[in-house]
């Protein structure tokens, strides 16, 4: 017998002759368009290993078990939160049975089903569902499937226990930082899934900035509670015992408050780059070695799909062939003409507190995924060149940087501006046999050996939890997901300051720098 699921239609093939009853093939059908429509099943890991798995099926061909599978559909629809699903699948035949589940974009996952062990465990994790319920386990049923095509017999028995998991509880440390609003409020690429005081699986718990003023202009415009606020970290922790802390200080301030919270054992997500030098990273390492806690830095485009895309072919040594160089392009016109908020704009522009202009602004990213896509390797060589080009309106700053790495086998060029005319954030990345251009979120352009020109493709979109910085956060410190060099990873970004620290003193000599390894 075979199952196929695909496109939202359920076949069953036998050798006997084919048949389903039409409500289990109309329940099955309605579970995996919602699976594929609300992504519910992001992975899977049977014995271990990761595989692809995209739906979640449950059959019933008898009255009660119809009202059973129908609670439990119902209770996919509702539900949004993260669980743990875990099943025990008994086959009841003589004859080997292979089910498969497929996603019109993925290769099939198969499940091979031994008759001489008549039963096999698998266990999902990452199950999203549709609800603020949270902070409780629930057993949502227990189903028993018969079916019979011709002379075979098929029994399942599919225990489903669903762990819901408590929001990740926050506290918001600085306010200075313009990002802020758009992590708080939504609207904004810098959070793909949504503004965390507007979603369930995120709770604001507590606000942190020694200024009461801005706390308070912030409160009235996004509605906050008075009682969020706090003037000091060490009080706020004690009152409210955050899971995470995101840190949105000047980058000067980043050591202090990474400091501060490794010392409570409280993980930090920080706006990027991390330190205004690379003796400041290398003591924000330290603390979170130290106390062993979590730091991570937070890119927009690490949630890009297009950076991904290019990630995972050069990942693929056959599609692109070994890289050679990569072109990464930062910028916009700058933070006066794009109106950034009046305290955001008072430390950007100053050197102590943001470690240079648009060469930490924006150089910060092209180090970043180059580090990342050459598997943290470090250059050994830097060269940089700034300019002002606009001395009257950022005096004390770079608001023009050129840098190259040299690593090698290969050179990067990273290219940060606030003088363009647009918002730019485009990487470029050449092999031996071809290229891929990213452009913008999720668009790239692609050439390979023997093609007469490039074509440009949609790209795949992330899947939780890699397409937002708050589900990657609760994925890192619940265990479910290991950095692994990823570009947020407190490991990359060490190497992203010795860059740029590099950078500067390259700018500021006229010579280039040996990073010592």
């Amino acid at each position: 017998m075979l199952f196929d699921f695909r496109f939202g239609r359920v076949a069953a093939l036998s050798e006997q002759g084919n048949g389903f009853k039409n409500h289990a093939w109309r329940t099955v059908s309605a579970l995996h368009r919602i699976a594929i429509k609300k992504r519910l099943l992001n992975r899977m890991q049977p014995f271990g290993r990761s595989e692809p798995f995209d739906g979640c099926y449950f059959l019933s061909c008898n009255r009660t078990c119809r009202s059973q599978t129908r609670a439990m559909r119902d209770a996919v629809h509702q539900h949004r939160t993260r669980a743990t699903l875990s099943f025990a699948a008994t086959v009841l035949s003589s004859r080997k049975v292979k089910l498969i589940a497929k996603h019109p974009k993925e290769r099939p996952f198969r499940i091979g089903l031994n008759p001489n062990t008549r039963a096999v465990h698998y266990q999902i994790h990452n199950v999203n569902f549709r609800s603020a319920v949270a902070r409780r386990s629930a057993l949502i049923s227990s189903l028993t499937i018969s079916m019979r095509f011709g002379k075979l017999a098929l029994a399942i028995f599919v225990p489903v226990i669903v762990t819901t998991a408590a929001p990740l509880r926050v506290a918001i440390v600085g306010l200075e930082h313009g990002h802020v609003d758009g992590f708080l409020n939504g609207g904004s690429a810098l959070v793909p899934a949504g503004g965390a005081l507007h979603r369930p699986d995120v709770e604001v718990v507590g606000v942190v900035d020694p200024r009461r003023d801005l706390f308070d202009s912030y409160a009235a415009r996004l509605h906050l509670s008075s009682a969020l606020y706090f003037p000091d970290i060490a009080g706020m922790i004690a009152k409210v015992h955050p899971d995470a802390a995101l840190v949105f200080t000047s980058t000067l301030g980043h050591t202090a408050a990474v400091e501060e919270c490794a010392r409570q054992h409280i993980h930090v997500m920080m706006e990027k780059p991390m330190a205004v030098s690379y003796k400041d990273a290398l003591a924000i390492a330290n603390a979170a070695k130290r106390n062993r806690v979590h730091v991570l830095v937070d890119y927009e485009t690490t949630w890009y799909a297009s950076n991904k895309a290019a990630h995972d072919l050069v990942a693929n040594s056959v599609a692109l062939g070994e890289i050679t160089k990569v072109v990464v392009r930062d910028g916009h016109r700058g933070p006066k003409l794009i109106h950034v908020q009046p305290e955001f704009f008072a430390w950007l522009t100053d050197p102590r507190l943001n470690g240079a202009g648009a060469l930490y602004d924006f150089g910060c990213y092209g180090a970043d995924l180059m580090t990342w896509l050459m598997r943290g390797q470090a250059p050994r060589w830097v060269t940089a060149v700034t300019q002002h080009q606009q001395p009257d309106v950022y005096p004390k700053v770079d608001d023009e940087a050129d840098v190259i790495l040299n690593y090698k086998n290969a050179v990067a060029i990273i290219q940060a501006s606030w003088n363009w005319p647009f918002d730019i954030k485009n990487m470029d990345v050449y092999g031996r046999t071809g290229y891929i251009k990213t452009l913008k979120r999720d668009h790239v352009e692609i050439r390979r050996k023997g093609e007469s020109e490039g074509h440009t493709t949609d790209t795949t979109p992330l899947a939780p939890p890699y397409d937002d910085p708050l589900h990657y956060l609760a994925a890192v410190i619940r265990g479910e997901i290991e950095e692994d060099g990823s570009p947020s990873s407190l490991e990359v970004n060490v190497i992203v300051s010795e860059i740029l620290d590099a950078a500067r003193e390259s700018a500021t000599t006229g010579r280039t720098v040996r990073l010592e390894r």
